[in-house]
């Protein structure tokens, strides 16, 4: 009973989020090959489905530019297609991944998520995020102090040339442990994430107790430190459990 017991905690862990709360947004993971569309204006955009190219093997959707047009202020504009409801006052939280190549090495692949009403085009920035080279999860609150509407959309624009990759976006309503927090988490943060091989703990503690679950709730791995060897996981998508009562999610390549 008691195997039984982690197993049902660890797995309401992994997909509690994504089960409690309602994706305000149709086909975030772009498994339908639809629901979204460029606006390129002045750039080349080569907006595209591409298989076999998200976290997990699956569909994510392709930004590709090599020429924003030129002007005072270039940029492109992607949206999602679903009209949504959002209370004035209200606080939003939306979940990517994303990874890019920048069109010259080195340089920032920048872009910033809002959310616009349709009627009046009134907008509300999320905080401007850059992007890395590797898969990262990236979750952004905002309170929306314009008007009660039914016809919001999030949308992203872009001044920055490259390739860029989307994955997994979720729009929903944030809870007051959501507002203002990039990650929950105790005082515990992990890096690189994802990882190939040595995961990072960073913690109070030096000598940090964690352990490792599967998708299926299976310990895997536990240990003392901060610093977990993961090459012999499969890859896929894991929970690492602190004592200090974290809960972590993260991908191993």
């Amino acid at each position: 009973m008691k195997n039984l017991n982690v197993l049902i905690i660890v797995v309401g862990l992994l997909f509690s989020a994504n089960a409690s709360a309602q994706n305000l947004i149709k086909n975030g993971d772009f498994e339908n090959s639809a629901g979204w569309h460029g606006n390129a204006r002045q750039s080349d955009l080569d907006m595209t489905y591409a298989e076999g190219q998200g976290i997990d093997g699956s569909i994510a959707l392709k930004l590709a530019t090599t020429d924003l047009g030129g002007g005072d202020n270039p940029f492109y504009v992607v949206a999602n297609n679903t009209f949504f409801s959002v209370t004035q006052n209200t606080n939003i939280k939306i979940t990517f991944w994303a990874k890019a190549i920048p069109a010259v090495a080195g340089e920032d692949v920048e872009f910033t998520p809002f959310l616009q009403e349709a009627d009046d085009y009134s907008f509300t920035n999320f905080e401007k995020t850059s992007v890395t080279s590797r898969w990262v999860e990236y979750t952004l609150t905002t309170e929306i102090t314009s008007s009660t509407s039914e016809k919001y959309k999030l949308k992203f624009r872009i001044p920055s040339e490259g390739v860029i990759f989307f994955d997994n976006v979720t729009v929903e309503e944030a809870t007051s442990t959501d507002v203002n927090t990039l990650e929950v988490s105790n005082s515990a943060s992990i890096y690189p994430n994802p990882t190939s091989s040595i995961l990072n703990i960073r913690s109070n503690s030096s000598m940090v107790k964690y352990s490792i679950f599967n998708l299926c709730g299976k310990k895997v791995l536990s240990g003392v430190g901060q610093q977990v060897d993961v090459s012999v996981l499969k890859s896929g998508l894991y929970m690492l459990t602190l004592d200090d009562g974290s809960h972590l999610k993260f991908i191993k390549e």
